[in-house]
């Protein structure tokens, strides 16, 4: 009696290591199908899958990523979740510009830019130019190197989905505080958006290429936001102008330490002819005369010729072919 019990517990535990096999084979099986049906819903989706890192609203379950998500999840601290890939968030290529930190600014930005009262009334006068760019309504938009979400700010209005896009945690933190823990955000280098070509009706990006000398890297970023603007939408970009006031621009990026300042023709050649069908240019606070009460209704003109080319901001509204 006692071989038969041991026969009969070798048979028993050969059986349970085969069950566990199989069942081990199952649910590899099993997820390598979901995955696959995942990958599948998500890349028809328009939103990328190389992202350096996704803030999605709370509540909202992340969808796969190819490459698999090497790092898992994590929480910031603040109710968003991110998903962190192995993709690097500057990409290989040299000649591409690499992404920016600017976490050391968050905390300030607004209140050393937007809330005086001269900032406040030049910001008051780009707003008002960036309104009259944007369309009535759109599903989606994006704003790129959104900082702390003005931009975004005024996308939520027009559309559907509205979409924050940095370099810096820290600032799209400070965006979903300011707008919402709903809002839509994703961590990714401009030069090499985490998203496939057309996915947006509007895309804009402001107050951001002057940061660049160089007229190629500026090239660079605005054919990269034009991929994923969808043929038909609009991409509107914002640059300081060097031919404000005629010569005080100049005199800033030559001598000063304004060095990404662009002449109109330097700002018209962004913009290829690959991507965009036509652009349109409109001007933003001519220099000295928006502090002026008196003379304060020029400004009014800055989205004709040629006072649009004296303007300090120039707006460029372009249309993907």
């Amino acid at each position: 009696s006692r071989a038969c019990a041991t026969s009969d517990l070798s048979a028993t535990t050969s059986f349970e290591r085969r069950w566990k096999r199989h069942s081990v084979s199952v649910r590899i099986v099993a997820t390598a199908i979901r995955a696959m049906v995942m990958q599948r819903r998500t890349s028809g989706s328009g939103f990328a899958t190389n992202l350096a890192a996704i803030i999605l609203p709370t509540g909202v379950a992340p969808r796969p990523a190819t490459p698999p998500l090497s790092s898992g999840t994590r929480d910031c601290g603040t109710g968003q979740t991110i998903l962190v890939t192995m993709a690097s968030t500057s990409p290989s290529d040299p000649r591409t510009p690499p992404i920016q930190d600017y976490t050391h600014l968050a905390p300030t930005y607004d209140a050393r830019r937007y809330v005086e009262p001269v900032h406040s009334a030049h910001e008051a006068r780009r707003r008002k130019v960036l309104s009259r760019l944007l369309p009535a309504q759109v599903h989606r938009a994006a704003d790129v190197a959104c900082g702390t979400g003005r931009g975004v700010e005024m996308l939520k209005k027009i559309a559907h989905r509205a979409v924050a896009i940095d370099g810096t945690l820290a600032m799209l933190g400070l965006v979903r505080e300011k707008l919402g823990k709903e809002t839509w955000a994703v961590r990714a280098n401009a030069a090499k958006l985490p998203f496939d070509d057309a996915t947006f009706d509007v895309v804009i990006s402001l107050n951001f290429l002057h940061l660049f000398a160089k007229v190629d890297d500026k090239t660079v970023f605005v054919s990269e936001m034009g991929r994923i603007v969808k043929p038909g939408g609009v991409l509107i970009v914002e640059f300081d102008n060097a031919l404000q006031g005629l010569m005080l621009g100049a005199a800033r990026k030559y001598f000063g330490k304004d060095i990404g300042y662009d002449w109109p023709w330097d700002i018209r050649r962004c913009f290829q002819k690959e991507w965009f069908s036509r652009i349109e240019v409109q001007g933003a606070s001519l220099p000295f005369v928006w502090r002026i009460p008196l003379v304060r209704s020029l400004d009014d003109f800055t989205g004709k010729f040629p006072l649009n080319y004296f303007a300090t901001k120039i707006f460029v509204r372009a249309y993907r072919r």
